[in-house]
């Protein structure tokens, strides 16, 4: 009889049967031969070393296996053999797999991801340390080859924590060999390998030494729940060669340009910068010291100028004509006064080209070509006071426009020096944020300009010193205007045999290139913007605070800077219950002064009419959207707002025709209820600012949107473009979580960077982001005009020349067309004008 069963139960349930079936015939079984017999239990004497071997109990067992029996002469191994032999004969215990296996407490602690993680090592024939990384991997070739060396003892490491094991595993594998057409049934393909070297087209799957495999998620075939996910934030490459990586260039260049102005701007540092009220001080000084200066400067160079100008008088010409020289010399003496005022115009030759430069280099160009040509005009007896003249107008407006910068600078200091309340602008562009705040009212990228509360605004000095004139050009032109220069003046000596013709055209290009409007384009804008801002306690910090603020297209506004003091009125108020009046009303003002709502003024009216000056603190103020105001004041919960808020927490209200007929007057209901009762209905009244309206309306025709955090039951999107006259996608009214979002990002700080800041109202905000727009329009059309006059003059001078008229042009001319340009510059300025 046969038996395959694995089970050892079956087996003794077997013999059990058999030995049954054998009493109940009578038949006598076998004794086993390894029992004892009665003459060895009787005998006194037993022979243990006949019993028990020396050797051990396995040794021993092995020995009764192979002793035979004198009954069937077979051994206790022989006897047992038909039980363990199958069909063909051989031994079916040795290639059995057992039923179960013991597991080890290691093996039973195992998770199911470092299960998989061992069957995934297995398959690929990869080996784990025991702290998670990589040892070796070897093919079968590799294999083959290799010498088998002896075992060498490996102390007992300590367990790993799974989680350890799985971090490990998710980490780049070093390849120490290469590895060719591997084969797996594994659905995902390994193809996540950051690689400097790349991979070629014609199919070699060759991966060289020191390459980095990260896995991406895999499942093995048996394991149909247990899964690897491994994150990688390497690069992706095509191991196969199906796609072709394109370089994005033009995005590479853009984003290193924009890298590069924010790297210059991060890493410039000034000479001087104040962070304290002491430093503050000094700088006023300081800048108090270059006004007055400067004034003294500009006023003497125009004094000079106007001097000069009496040579051109009619009385005057007699003594020209008559002592030519001496007269030349006393002109040529007051230029050169003029030039001594303003030889601080030397300083910036070694800038000339580089984007640093700025306008002095035109002026001490044409200073040193116009005073050349004087002293040869002196010595050849021609008149050169034409172009005295026009060098000292060009020096005198430089002196004006530096002047005005060192004005503005100092008017600017004083709004932020001192250590008061004020506001800092923010400019906010993180996407989570202004996409809550705008709720799709912006089109794309949103720069939102906002108040936040400080004491000290720091790197003023930064954001007014940094920045190159005109955009980092003048290099260029300072070039362009000396090959003109040369170009024409070796023209015109030759072609009129005068080597003091060749230094007049010289100086004649470079009083075109030096025209005054060129010390405009910075100084007069920037100066106009201060003298506007400086009334209403706002300031921008030079030219590159205008550029950042000009690039907003969101402003935030509180309702009340939309409706200020004033425009806010009580025309009637209705008791509608009996309760403490004047205590409802000084708790009414406490809650509205708490979220500063436009309501507050008329609440705190009728309270010091009650001869009642303190407030109760209030606690859980919160505004409800287009509802209204409630919180707890005294530990009483009170409720400001319109009927949507009453009856949304179940309070009793007049009907709704009593709300229709005080809007029909135009009027607003308010109504005020202390717990579950409504107290008092209010009816107000709101106008409009004419100051708001107009800065509004023109800071929304540049596509500015108006962002209202809203405190008041009555202010709707819709109210506001009624009232204010504006169209209904400039305005949008922020939800409860854009106006949290909002406050979280206008913390108060002590002290902030900031390219603008105020004092006051936050209608100022607007005020100065219109004037940043229009420093920015001024600019550019003042840096047009000038490019457009000099280049324009230096044809006419070109053409005049040398047209076959056998003269060069005027010196006279040369002075007109130069007063012609700047007054028309300055006009057009006008028509932009911060």
């Amino acid at each position: 009889m046969k038996i395959f069963s694995k089970k050892q139960d079956d087996l003794f349930a077997l013999l059990d049967e058999k030995e049954n079936n054998s009493i109940s015939t009578g038949e006598t079984l076998p004794e086993p031969s390894h029992a004892l017999t009665p003459e060895e239990v009787l005998s006194s004497k037993i022979d243990t070393s006949k019993r028990f071997d020396s050797s051990g109990a396995l040794d021993s067992l092995k020995k009764r296996m192979r002793e035979t029996t004198a009954k069937d002469n077979l051994t206790l191994l022989e006897k047992c053999k038909p039980y363990i032999l199958d069909e063909q004969g051989k031994d079916a215990s040795a290639q059995t797999k057992p039923a179960y296996t013991l597991e080890s407490v290691d093996q039973i602690l195992k998770t199911d991801d470092q299960k998989v993680i061992d069957k995934l090592a297995e398959k690929y024939d990869i080996s784990f340390d025991y702290l998670g990384k990589y040892v070796e991997q070897k093919t079968a070739e590799s294999i083959a080859n290799q010498p088998k060396a002896e075992p060498i003892p490996q102390p007992n490491p300590e367990p790993i924590e799974p989680e350890i094991q799985r971090e490990v595993f998710e980490e780049k594998i070093k390849i120490n060999t290469p590895v060719k057409n591997i084969q797996s049934s594994v659905p995902y393909i390994i193809s996540d390998i950051d690689s400097e070297i790349s991979v070629s087209k014609k199919g070699d799957n060759d991966i060289p030494d020191g390459a980095t495999i990260t896995f991406t998620p895999v499942t093995a075939e048996d394991s149909a729940q247990s899964k690897i996910v491994v994150t990688t934030q390497t690069r992706p490459i095509d191991l196969t060669g199906e796609f072709e990586h394109i370089e994005d260039t033009v995005g590479a260049e853009e984003d290193s340009r924009v890298t590069l102005e924010k790297d210059d701007f991060e890493d410039f540092v000034p000479k001087t910068e104040f962070k304290t009220e002491t430093d503050g001080k000094k700088h006023i000084r300081i800048f108090s010291i270059l006004k007055r200066r400067s004034f003294v400067v500009s006023c003497l160079s125009v004094l000079l100028t106007i001097i000069l100008s009496f040579m051109k008088l009619p009385v005057m010409s007699g003594f020209v004509l008559g002592e030519t020289s001496t007269s030349m010399i006393v002109c040529t003496a007051l230029a050169f006064i003029v030039v001594l005022l303003n030889v601080d115009i030397f300083l910036s030759i070694p800038k000339i080209f580089t984007k640093k430069s700025f306008s002095d280099v035109s002026a001490s160009l044409s200073s040193l070509s116009v005073l050349l040509y004087a002293v040869i005009g002196i010595i050849n007896g021609e008149i050169v006071l034409d172009l005295l003249l026009c060098l000292c107008i060009i020096l005198s407006l430089r002196a004006i426009g530096k002047f005005r910068k060192h004005s503005y600078m100092l008017s600017n200091l004083k709004q932020i020096a001192t250590v008061k309340q004020k506001s800092a602008v923010k400019l906010i562009s993180d996407p989570a944020v202004t996409f809550a705040m705008a709720k799709n009212s912006i089109e794309g990228d949103a720069l939102i300009a906002a108040p936040q509360k400080c004491e000290y605004v720091e790197d003023y000095m930064k954001y007014s010193t940094f920045g190159t004139f005109l955009n980092g050009k003048l290099p260029t032109v300072t070039v362009l205007s000396l090959i003109l220069s040369l170009a024409a003046g070796f023209t015109a000596a030759n072609y009129f045999d005068g080597a003091v013709y060749g230094f007049y055209a010289v100086a004649a290009i470079q009083c075109f290139a030096s025209i005054p409007s060129l010390f405009f384009i910075d100084s007069l804008p920037l100066y106009s913007a201060a003298k506007r801002l400086n009334k209403w306690g706002c300031m921008i910090a030079g030219k590159k605070g205008a550029q950042a603020i000009e690039m907003a297209n969101g402003l935030v506004l509180n309702s009340t800077d939309l409706f200020p003091v004033g425009t806010v009125t009580l025309h009637q108020m209705k008791v509608l219950s009996e309760n403490n009046l004047d205590e409802t009303i000084l708790r009414a003002a406490s809650l509205t002064e708490t979220l500063n709502s436009p309501l507050a003024p008329i609440f705190k009216r009728i309270a010091g009419e009650s001869n009642i000056t303190t407030f109760p603190d209030s606690d859980t103020v919160k505004y409800e959207d287009k509802m209204g105001i409630s919180g707890w004041v005294d530990d009483k919960l009170l409720f400001i707002g319109n009927r949507t808020l009453m009856e949304a927490h179940g309070i009793t209200v007049p009907s709704v025709e009593v709300d229709r007929k005080i809007l029909r007057n135009g009027y607003f209901p308010v109504y005020v209820a202390s717990g579950d009762k409504v107290c008092a209905l209010l009816m107000v009244q709101y106008d409009v600012s004419p100051t708001v309206t107009r800065e509004l309306r023109r800071l929304t025709k540049m596509g500015v949107t108006v962002l209202v955090s809203n405190t008041d039951p009555n202010i709707t999107q819709e109210m506001i473009c009624d009232y204010l006259g504006l169209y209904e996608d400039c305005v949008t009214v922020m939800s409860a979580a854009g106006c949290h979002m909002y406050k979280n990002c206008i913390i108060k700080e002590n002290s902030c960077s900031a390219p603008a800041a105020f004092k006051g109202s936050s209608i100022a905000l607007a005020k100065i982001i219109n004037c940043a727009s229009r420093i920015r329009r001024s600019n550019t059309l003042l840096s047009v005009l000038y490019i457009i006059t000099a280049i324009l003059g230096i044809i006419i001078f070109a053409y005049s020349s040398f047209n076959g008229s056998g003269s060069l042009i005027s010196s006279g001319t040369v002075l007109l067309y130069t007063l012609i340009s700047t007054a028309a510059s300055y006009i057009l300025y006008l028509t932009q004008k911060p």
